[in-house]
């Protein structure tokens, strides 16, 4: 993502701002209370992403 971020800030001359998002772990169970929560208040994203490596799989 930074090397992203550099390269159009160099194309278009300006600053990218790159803010760390917030990031929640939920168990499924807390997922649909969560979602129709959050769809009154805010805007979200979610992403899943598998990964496997350094003793970490997921």
């Amino acid at each position: 993502m930074g090397q992203a971020g550099d390269s159009l800030a160099r194309l278009l001359n300006v600053f990218v701002k790159l803010p760390v998002p917030s990031v929640n772990m939920l168990e499924v169970s807390e997922l649909q209370m969560a979602l129709s929560l959050s769809l009154e208040n805010s805007t979200y994203s979610a992403v899943c992403q598998g990964f496997i490596g350094s003793g970490v799989a997921g």
